[in-house]
């Protein structure tokens, strides 16, 4: 082989290792920024989830005036959801749930549909930047204020319980 062709070899292979290692910062980037938008795609989906709660909550305030959260009625027994974790309450959105107010009961038929099945289950609604997928939220905070009758649900990493008129 003459000198040339030597020469010409040797400065593509020293290009195709040039353009390959190029390729492989340019993907490493890539990946990273789309790492990065994946996870704020999970913190906006679990802020949507907590405004789909939060209407939620508000719809069974109002159709059954229990301000308070004190008189569901599901599974066959009565519950006072204040201090309980969410996910109870969460549960019971799915349900029918029998309110029964001074003698008088009403009937509030689901509010929230199960997402993945027709059975309830309190994991339809845990946070998609969640601990197992790598983030931090363990679920949702949900304050309640019987007097104004207004409702936060927030995505929390620690405490994810009910809260009824807790100033």
């Amino acid at each position: 082989m003459s000198e040339g062709v030597k020469f010409l070899l040797t400065n593509a292979l020293i290009e195709l290792l040039i353009v390959i290692a190029i390729l492989g910062v340019i993907s490493v980037i890539a990946f990273s920024m789309f790492t990065g938008v994946i996870n704020n795609s999970r913190k906006k989906s679990d802020e949507q989830q907590a405004l789909l709660i939060e209407k939620a909550v508000l719809s069974y305030m109002i159709q059954s005036n229990d301000y308070k959260l004190q008189h569901l009625k599901y599974d066959g027994s009565n519950h006072s959801m204040n201090g309980k974790d969410s996910e109870e309450l969460i549960y019971a959105l799915q349900n029918t749930i029998i309110c029964d107010i001074d003698g008088s009961e009403k009937e509030i038929y689901p509010i929230l549909n199960p997402k993945s099945s027709s059975t309830p289950s309190a994991s339809n609604y845990l946070p998609f930047w969640n601990t197992t997928k790598g983030g931090n939220y363990i679920g949702y905070k949900i304050e309640i204020d019987s007097e104004t009758l207004s409702c936060n649900v927030t995505p929390v990493t620690s405490n994810a319980k009910v809260f009824v008129d807790e100033h």
